[in-house]
C-alpha cells in the first residue's frame, strides 16, 4: 500500500496524486480529533494496513495502542456460556483470561489522564485465531463480521458508559479493506 504524495513536474503542469488506504464503500463520517486509544488485536498480519488507516484518519503521533488477543472477545462477561473450555487446564477461556479486561479498564484510566484521550477505537479483523480458539465452534457459525460485531458493540457501550468516550468499531478483512461496523 502506498501512502503519500507524488508530485510530477512537467512544464507547466503539477499534477498531484494521492492513494489512500481501501475503505469499504461505507463511507467514513467522523474522524477523531483528538488523541485516541486503539484497541487491536495481537495479530501481525495486518499490521501495516493499520497503521495506513489510522495515518489516513489524521491520527499520527496520537494514539496508544493496546493488544489483546481476539480485542473485544475476552471483555463481555455476558457471553462466558459460548466459550469454549482449555483442555489443559480445564478452565473456561473466559474465566482464564477475565484479567485482561481490568488490565484494559486500568489502561484507559491511565490513557485519559496521561493523554487525555477523546475517543477509543476497537479494531477486529477477519480470521481471527483467538475466535477460532476461544469460542465454541456451535457459536461461530453464521458471518464473521457480525460475530465481530456483536463483541466489539458490547465492549464500545461499556466503554462509553464508563468513560463516555467516543467509541468506534472497525473491522479490517484479510485484503486490508476498513470497515466501520459500529459507532456509539
Amino acid at each position: 500500500m502506498v501512502l503519500g504524495k507524488l508530485v510530477v513536474l512537467l512544464p507547466s503542469i503539477l499534477i498531484l496524486t494521492y492513494v489512500e488506504p481501501r475503505l469499504s464503500k461505507s463511507k467514513r463520517i467522523y474522524f477523531a480529533q483528538k488523541n485516541i486509544l486503539v484497541i487491536i488485536c495481537i495479530d501481525l498480519r495486518l499490521t501495516d494496513n493499520l497503521m495506513g488507516f489510522l495515518n489516513f484518519d489524521n491520527l499520527q503521533n496520537r494514539y496508544d495502542h493496546f493488544a489483546l488477543a481476539g480485542t473485544s472477545l475476552l471483555c463481555c462477561p455476558d457471553e462466558k456460556e459460548h466459550f469454549a473450555v482449555d483442555e489443559e487446564s480445564k478452565e473456561n477461556y473466559f474465566d482464564k483470561y477475565k484479567h485482561w479486561k481490568a488490565t484494559l479498564i486500568d489502561h484507559i484510566k491511565i490513557a485519559q489522564a496521561l493523554h487525555e484521550i477523546k475517543d477509543v477505537y476497537i479494531v477486529e479483523h477477519q480470521n481471527c485465531g483467538a475466535y477460532s480458539e476461544f469460542l465454541k465452534k456451535d457459536f461461530q457459525v453464521g458471518n464473521e463480521e457480525d460475530l465481530h460485531r456483536h463483541f466489539a458493540s458490547h465492549l464500545a457501550d461499556e466503554i462509553y458508559s464508563l468513560f463516555h468516550l467516543n467509541t468506534h468499531c472497525f473491522f479490517i478483512d484479510l485484503r486490508g479493506n476498513v470497515k466501520l461496523i459500529y459507532n456509539i
